[in-house]
Protein backbone atom coordinates (compact mmCIF):
# COMPACT_ATOMS: atom_id res chain seq x y z
CA UNK A 1 0.00 0.00 0.00
CA UNK A 2 1.44 3.67 -1.00
CA UNK A 3 1.70 5.94 1.45
CA UNK A 4 -0.14 9.65 0.35
CA UNK A 5 1.26 12.47 -0.72
CA UNK A 6 1.21 14.89 1.53
CA UNK A 7 0.67 18.23 0.36
CA UNK A 8 2.56 20.49 2.80
CA UNK A 9 5.64 18.07 2.56
CA UNK A 10 7.71 20.53 1.71
CA UNK A 11 6.67 23.23 4.16
CA UNK A 12 7.16 20.62 6.85
CA UNK A 13 10.97 20.08 5.58
CA UNK A 14 11.64 23.79 5.47
CA UNK A 15 10.27 23.73 8.64
CA UNK A 16 12.44 20.85 9.93
CA UNK A 17 15.51 22.58 8.73
CA UNK A 18 14.44 26.14 10.70
CA UNK A 19 14.50 23.37 13.57
CA UNK A 20 17.90 22.28 13.30
CA UNK A 21 19.24 25.58 12.28
CA UNK A 22 17.48 27.05 15.60
CA UNK A 23 19.14 24.20 17.59
CA UNK A 24 22.56 24.86 15.89
CA UNK A 25 22.34 28.85 17.32
CA UNK A 26 21.28 27.71 20.92
CA UNK A 27 24.43 24.97 21.02
CA UNK A 28 26.59 27.94 19.89
CA UNK A 29 24.67 30.66 22.36
CA UNK A 30 25.45 27.88 24.97
CA UNK A 31 29.05 27.23 24.44
CA UNK A 32 29.60 31.33 24.16
CA UNK A 33 27.62 31.56 27.60
CA UNK A 34 29.85 29.25 29.24
CA UNK A 35 32.75 30.82 28.11
CA UNK A 36 32.31 33.94 28.93
CA UNK A 37 31.15 32.77 32.73
CA UNK A 38 34.09 30.89 32.54
CA UNK A 39 35.98 34.66 32.13
CA UNK A 40 33.60 35.88 34.72
CA UNK A 41 34.88 33.13 37.14
CA UNK A 42 38.67 33.51 36.44
CA UNK A 43 38.43 37.40 37.26
CA UNK A 44 36.74 36.53 40.45
CA UNK A 45 39.41 34.12 41.70
CA UNK A 46 41.77 36.72 40.08
CA UNK A 47 40.55 39.52 42.42
CA UNK A 48 40.44 37.05 45.58
CA UNK A 49 44.03 36.23 45.32
CA UNK A 50 45.05 39.91 45.06
CA UNK A 51 42.60 40.65 47.79
CA UNK A 52 44.12 37.70 49.71
CA UNK A 53 47.84 38.74 48.73
CA UNK A 54 47.25 42.10 49.91
CA UNK A 55 46.13 41.27 53.29
CA UNK A 56 48.92 39.41 54.21
CA UNK A 57 51.44 42.16 52.98
CA UNK A 58 50.44 44.74 55.47
CA UNK A 59 53.77 46.25 55.26
CA UNK A 60 54.24 47.26 51.31
CA UNK A 61 55.47 50.49 50.35
CA UNK A 62 53.09 53.24 49.16
CA UNK A 63 53.89 52.85 45.90
CA UNK A 64 53.24 49.09 45.79
CA UNK A 65 49.65 49.48 47.87
CA UNK A 66 48.97 52.46 45.24
CA UNK A 67 49.60 49.79 42.80
CA UNK A 68 47.71 46.62 44.10
CA UNK A 69 44.89 48.99 44.37
CA UNK A 70 44.58 49.91 41.11
CA UNK A 71 44.90 46.82 39.71
CA UNK A 72 41.83 45.64 42.07
CA UNK A 73 39.67 48.90 41.42
CA UNK A 74 40.63 47.51 37.23
CA UNK A 75 39.99 43.94 38.15
CA UNK A 76 36.55 45.40 39.88
CA UNK A 77 35.90 47.02 36.27
CA UNK A 78 36.44 44.23 34.35
CA UNK A 79 33.98 41.92 36.99
CA UNK A 80 31.59 44.54 36.05
CA UNK A 81 31.90 44.36 32.59
CA UNK A 82 32.23 40.53 32.40
CA UNK A 83 29.24 40.29 34.22
CA UNK A 84 27.02 42.12 31.79
CA UNK A 85 28.42 40.36 28.80
CA UNK A 86 27.68 36.90 31.16
CA UNK A 87 23.86 38.61 31.37
CA UNK A 88 23.68 39.71 27.90
CA UNK A 89 24.62 35.76 27.14
CA UNK A 90 22.19 34.71 29.22
CA UNK A 91 19.29 36.49 27.55
CA UNK A 92 20.45 35.26 23.96
CA UNK A 93 20.23 31.59 25.61
CA UNK A 94 16.85 32.38 26.64
CA UNK A 95 15.78 34.05 23.29
CA UNK A 96 17.19 30.93 21.50
CA UNK A 97 15.59 28.90 23.50
CA UNK A 98 12.00 30.39 23.04
CA UNK A 99 13.12 30.27 19.07
CA UNK A 100 13.80 26.43 18.97
CA UNK A 101 10.63 25.91 21.19
CA UNK A 102 8.74 27.98 19.21
CA UNK A 103 10.35 26.53 15.41
CA UNK A 104 9.74 22.90 17.37
CA UNK A 105 6.06 23.69 18.00
CA UNK A 106 5.47 24.93 14.26
CA UNK A 107 6.95 21.64 12.71
CA UNK A 108 4.89 19.03 15.19
CA UNK A 109 1.91 21.03 14.06
CA UNK A 110 2.47 20.08 10.63
CA UNK A 111 4.07 16.85 11.44
CA UNK A 112 0.43 16.34 13.21
CA UNK A 113 -1.06 16.96 10.08
CA UNK A 114 0.64 14.61 8.26
CA UNK A 115 0.26 11.79 10.47
CA UNK A 116 -3.32 12.41 10.72
CA UNK A 117 -3.90 12.71 6.91
CA UNK A 118 -1.30 8.88 6.86
CA UNK A 119 -4.05 7.81 9.08
CA UNK A 120 -7.20 8.61 7.42
CA UNK A 121 -5.52 7.52 4.11
CA UNK A 122 -4.92 4.12 5.69
CA UNK A 123 -8.34 3.97 6.92
CA UNK A 124 -9.53 4.94 3.94
CA UNK A 125 -8.06 2.32 1.99
CA UNK A 126 -8.89 -0.54 4.31
CA UNK A 127 -12.56 0.27 4.17
CA UNK A 128 -12.06 -0.10 0.30
CA UNK A 129 -10.52 -3.49 0.81
CA UNK A 130 -13.06 -4.37 3.03
CA UNK A 131 -15.82 -3.32 0.70
CA UNK A 132 -14.22 -5.83 -1.87
CA UNK A 133 -13.70 -8.66 -0.14
CA UNK A 134 -17.70 -7.95 0.83
CA UNK A 135 -18.22 -8.23 -2.86
CA UNK A 136 -16.68 -11.28 -3.32
CA UNK A 137 -17.96 -12.75 -0.56
CA UNK A 138 -21.47 -11.90 -1.73
CA UNK A 139 -21.03 -12.64 -5.29
CA UNK A 140 -19.72 -15.85 -4.47
CA UNK A 141 -22.48 -16.54 -1.94
CA UNK A 142 -24.59 -16.29 -4.96
CA UNK A 143 -22.63 -18.22 -7.37
CA UNK A 144 -23.16 -21.30 -4.77
CA UNK A 145 -26.45 -21.01 -4.43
Amino acid sequence: MKKPDFRLEKVLQYRKSKETEAQKLLKTALIKQEAEKKKLEFLQQEKNRTTAKSEHTESLNVQKKISQDRYLMYLNDCISQQSEKVDTENRRVQNERESVKEKRKDRKILATLKEKEEQTFEKTQRQKEQKKLDEMAVSRFFQTT
